[in-house]
């Protein structure tokens, strides 16, 4: 009987220290799946912030382009108003210089 008795002992020691086992297990793997989880959210974070940082910069890039773009167009108006000035000058001479010949043939 003594036998039997041992082994319950025994029995009951082996299914005590395998529950605390699996308990242990169990903790360790909800630490780890918390890490993971704190991991995945520092890593989203980041990402998002990323992508607001991105936007922003091409946010910028288009209005610098856009600033190019208007900056070309008013040099373009400026160049066509130059060049009509340029034509009513000379209009303007060819002008003179007829009335200066039509004046001297007289």
């Amino acid at each position: 009987m003594l036998n039997l008795d041992v082994l319950s002992q025994r029995s009951q020691q082996s299914r005590r220290d395998g529950e605390i086992q699996i308990t242990e297990e169990t903790n360790q793997l909800r630490h780890s799946h918390n890490g993971t989880q704190k991991h995945a959210t520092t890593l989203m974070n980041a990402t998002q912030q990323d992508i607001a940082t991105c936007q922003q910069e091409h946010s910028c890039e288009t209005q610098i382009y856009q600033g190019y773009e208007t900056s070309l167009i008013y040099l373009y108006s400026a160049a066509n108003l130059l060049r009509s000035d340029s034509e009513i000058h000379m209009a303007q001479e060819s002008v003179c210089q007829r009335k200066s010949v039509d004046q001297r043939m007289r």
